[in-house]
């Protein structure tokens, strides 16, 4: 919604697409403006003289809380649309789609889930295909109308290690001749900022949580890598304070204790507190 305007009433011209196909290639030739560029984004104007209008409305703006919208004023038929809005020099467009299959997805660094569901029946799909666009990825749903598949091979997740972007991929999902996609927004900072604690799985535990500035803690803990390898190597557990930092603005250890696992991944040990002003 632009601010700037004052109109009672929007005109909106609904353009549909041929096939699910050209729908994803618009949505991709879109994806390939950065995200940084705001105003590019948000001038930017997918061609529709290969569409066809199939509709067009004048709508009134509704108001939901603090936000403002216009609403459809019918259900449209199954597919694959694009809503344009003109207001004098200002305009602006919107993909959108219409189908009963609705797509539940969860995506990890090792991962994909995708859950199919008819919104018809109440129920999951199952036997639908699901395909990683741009990728020879395509997986078959349980009766439950679950598929997973690598998140690594469908995605590039590692390879994309350090960029500090984001970017789009999409889901496509048939069943019979319905047809529903689903886009996944994948965020590359979980390994520009990776932290290596996440590559093992720990617990930390000690005696008390409260302590005098001359005693001594003691603690137990486990330590496992995440990928089922065993630590092999003798340990050293560190204790800093939040105004104990180096030069580099590394925390700086306030006592240290050299511990060795046991069987099963075990340790404990013993840090001796000195004295701080």
């Amino acid at each position: 919604y632009n601010y700037g305007l004052d109109e009672d009433k929007f005109s909106m011209d609904v353009f549909n697409f041929p096939s699910i196909d050209s729908f994803i290639t618009a949505m991709e030739t879109k994806d390939q403006v950065p995200y940084w560029a705001t105003f590019n984004r948000d001038e930017y104007r997918s061609d529709t003289k290969n569409l066809k209008k199939v509709v067009t409305y004048d709508l009134k703006i509704t108001e939901y809380g603090y936000n403002k919208y216009l609403v459809l004023p019918e259900v449209l038929p199954a597919g694959f649309y694009l809503a344009e809005v003109k207001v004098k020099d200002s305009f602006r467009q919107v993909f959108f789609q219409v189908s009963d299959i609705v797509v539940y997805t969860s995506i990890t660094k090792t991962e994909t889930l995708v859950w199919v569901n008819d919104l018809a029946s109440k129920g999951p799909i199952a036997k639908a295909k699901v395909e990683v666009v741009g990728k020879d990825i395509s997986k078959l749903t349980s009766e439950d109308g679950v598929a997973t598949f690598d998140s690594s091979q469908a995605f590039d997740i590692e390879g994309k290690a350090g960029i500090r972007d984001w970017t789009k991929s999409y889901i496509k999902i048939s069943d019979g001749n319905r047809y529903s996609i689903s886009p996944l927004e994948i965020s590359n900072y979980w390994n520009s900022y990776q932290v290596e604690s996440e590559n093992f799985w720990y617990y930390f535990y000690s005696d008390r949580t409260l302590y005098k500035p001359d005693d001594k803690v003691n603690f137990w803990g486990f330590l496992e890598g995440r990928k089922g390898g065993a630590i092999d190597s003798d340990l050293t557990v560190e204790l800093s304070g939040y105004s104990y930092f180096d030069y580099s603005l590394e925390a700086m250890p306030i006592a240290t204790a050299p511990v060795t696992k046991q069987d099963g991944g075990t340790f404990m040990g013993l840090l001796n507190l000195e004295k701080r002003p």
